[in-house]
């Protein structure tokens, strides 16, 4: 689903549904055995479990974005209850000298309901909770103001957070998702990816906004190769 005309929207990377991420570009990391599902709900995806110290990761180092509009764009559902925000995620380093990590982190409260939180400044700042949504698919998107430098948090297509700074990060630009396998906890959960999305937007409004309703957060490996191509 659309709303908007895409035509100066540059996609830099992206996974889709049940495909296997390697096979896409991104470079793989942690030992988490993912695999693809089909009819998910609707939905075809990649899924990738978490335990304690072991996941499932996927990235690729891109060129320099720090001063350009861009948009990460996440469906995703968690197949698991009291699932910390922080376990997955979809991460964007834009190679800034100072403020340059943007994420969102994904989990799940007791009834399964999805939680989005992104950071601020000083880390994981503002929590998002989908109230009586269960265990679903939703689209969730970062759009990045270069000249604010600063994020706006989309939610199925709603603007629910503004105004969302950057944290340091490092000068080498990245893109990661997938799970993360440091996370201090215990216990187990899933994340099935529907899709996810890294696309520059020269012009950004909400009439560049897309909502991806089909199948895919944070593990960032530096040394990934693949470079956009812009």
């Amino acid at each position: 689903m659309t709303t908007g005309s895409t035509e100066s929207q540059t996609i830099i990377l992206e996974h889709s549904g049940a495909n296997d991420p390697t096979t896409e570009g991104f470079g793989s990391a942690g030992t988490g055995q993912a695999g693809g599902v089909i009819n998910d709900l609707g939905y075809n995806a990649w899924v990738t479990p978490w335990a304690y110290r072991s996941s499932r990761g996927y990235g690729d180092s891109i060129n320099n974005i720090a001063d350009v509009d861009w948009i990460l764009s996440v469906t995703v559902r968690i197949a698991a209850t009291n699932t910390d925000p922080g376990i997955f995620s979809a991460s964007v380093d834009t190679g800034a000298s100072s403020s340059p990590f943007f994420g969102l982190h994904f989990g799940s409260d007791s009834s399964g309901n999805p939680i989005v939180a992104t950071g601020g400044a000083s880390g994981i700042q503002y929590n998002y909770t989908l109230t009586d949504a269960g265990s679903t698919y939703n689209n969730y998107q970062l759009v990045y103001d270069a000249g604010t430098e600063t994020a706006n948090l989309w939610v199925n297509g709603t603007e629910e957070l503004s105004g969302i700074a950057g944290r340091f990060g490092s000068t080498s630009a990245s893109f990661g998702w997938g799970g993360n396998s440091s996370y201090q906890t215990s216990g187990t959960s899933q994340a099935n990816w529907s899709l996810v999305s890294l696309e520059i937007t020269p012009e950004p409004s909400t009439g560049c906004l897309i909502l991806f309703g089909g199948g895919v957060i944070i593990y960032v490996r530096r040394n990934y190769k693949r470079r956009c191509h812009q």
